[in-house]
């Protein structure tokens, strides 16, 4: 009715243009849906699939630190009302995701079929990043959250998207979804506002997230709010709802809404009236199929996660130590070279980060690493008859210091905390995973309870 198309996202009122942008939050959304299984994603010849997402959720369970951590079964499988929230979609859209399926193949546990979907999630990450932005200036080089300028890497990332978007095609019977046009509009819209933006009212930036319908769900929520049980105001009650936030304040929305607080002023604004990226990083090769699989998939992906698990204990447990403390050089490896299968996890993570193979990563040192895979075992073993006991960690270090050398601490003491610092924190992800294994298999209410709850 209005005109508007991908290659001419505007329409015309009072001899001004109105650029059409469809929310980018519905958008993710949609895009979700439309691939979540059964449906596949056609790109070229590549196929994006979500069994592969399913694949990676599914293998999680026995990790003591997952690939993909903020996963859940709401994420993952078709649940009521689950399709309502944006972070279902963002975080499985996300950069974290992206690598956990990359470790996955490259150690075998999935065939390289899955290659188009890691990649497929990594450019979605950016281009909500992209469509998304909050930040004035750029905080991390490989993200795409901060606002649009002339020489930043958005308005190319967002032309090649464009082409990239145009060639997508569902397994749908019948047409294909508006989701496919409504980015291409809303990219366009995004670059053509930019232009016109820029070049006639000298904006040196343009956020995004100012974009976003969010302000104005927010605010219908709030007018909800002043009527009670009444979610549907009428015309006059919705005026009377108008006037009395325009004199007053808005209600404080809950936290369980769908919708992000923005930090919008509109009543003190009614008087004014109308880095380089980072180089790739030249690295050995992964290992073959071949030679992964004889190592076993259960246990090299345990292997990668105990790898960085002891990474983020070396780097806890320096940063509290005094400074005559000597147990760095004997904890971490100072020079880390990709030396096996095992480190595939920390490699891909750090990606594109500045300070040498692993990033900001700090790498255990081989001793320790063994030593950690040892204390894993010892724990494993004993925590189920030490829960119970009032001193648990006391308990546990007795069992699992004798895995950890005395040569790779610079004393006694130093020893004694380390065996302590690893204990505590394996106590806490080990209930965290019991509560979430608890919550998955609990039966899940249904709609008609929670709302005779909520009532």
């Amino acid at each position: 009715m209005l005109n508007v198309t991908p290659e001419n996202p505007f329409f015309e009122a009072c001899g001004e243009k109105v650029y059409f942008l469809f929310d980018t939050p519905h958008l993710i959304k949609c895009t979700r849906n439309n691939l979540r299984y059964p449906h596949k994603l056609f790109i070229g010849n590549e196929v994006v699939d979500w069994k592969y997402i399913t694949a990676l959720y599914e293998s999680n369970d026995k990790l003591i630190s997952r690939l993909a951590p903020k996963l859940t079964d709401d994420h993952v499988y078709k649940r009521p009302f689950n399709s309502m929230k944006v972070k279902f979609a963002t975080q499985v859209f996300s950069q974290t995701v992206s690598t956990a399926l990359s470790v996955m193949i490259a150690v075998g546990a999935l065939d390289g079929a899955a290659e188009p979907t890691a990649t497929f999630i990594e450019r979605m990450d950016n281009l909500f990043d992209c469509l998304n932005s909050k930040h004035p200036k750029m905080t991390d080089p490989r993200k795409y959250n901060f606002a649009i300028s002339a020489n930043s890497k958005h308005l190319e990332f967002l032309r090649e998207a464009l082409e990239w978007i145009a060639s997508w095609r569902f397994d749908i019977p019948r047409r294909q979804p508006h989701t496919i046009r409504g980015w291409r509009v809303t990219i366009q819209s995004v670059l053509m506002l930019w232009e016109e933006l820029s070049q006639n009212f000298d904006f040196d930036c343009l956020l995004t997230r100012n974009l976003q319908q969010d302000p104005l769900e927010n605010f219908f929520g709030s007018v909800r709010q002043k009527h009670g049980c009444n979610e549907h105001p009428n015309v006059l009650q919705f005026i009377a709802a108008l006037k009395h936030i325009s004199v007053g304040k808005l209600f404080n929305l809950t936290s369980r809404g769908n919708c992000e607080i923005q930090d919008t002023y509109v009543l003190a604004r009614l008087a004014q009236g109308n880095p380089n990226e980072a180089p790739l990083l030249e690295v050995a090769e992964f290992p073959s199929s071949s030679e992964v699989s004889a190592e076993g998939l259960p246990d090299i992906l345990e292997q990668n996660t105990l790898f960085c698990f002891s990474g983020h204990l070396v780097q806890q447990f320096l940063k509290s130590r005094p400074a005559e403390c000597a147990c760095g050089p004997l904890l971490r490896n100072e020079k880390a070279v990709f030396s096996g299968s095992h480190q595939i996890l920390a490699l891909l993570r750090s990606h594109d980060e500045p300070g040498g193979l692993f990033g900001q990563f700090t790498a255990p040192s081989h001793g320790f690493f063994e030593a950690v895979m040892d204390m894993e075992k010892e724990f494993l073993e004993h925590v189920g008859v030490c829960a119970h006991l009032h001193g648990t960690v006391a308990a546990l270090q007795t069992v699992v210091r004798e895995r950890l050398p005395l040569n790779l601490c610079c004393s006694e003491a130093c020893h004694g905390d380390i065996v302590q610092h690893f204990c505590r924190t394996r106590i806490v992800l080990h209930v965290k995973e019991i509560n979430r294994v608890l919550k998955k298999t609990k039966d899940r209410k249904s709609a008609t309870k929670r709302k005779l709850q909520k009532v």
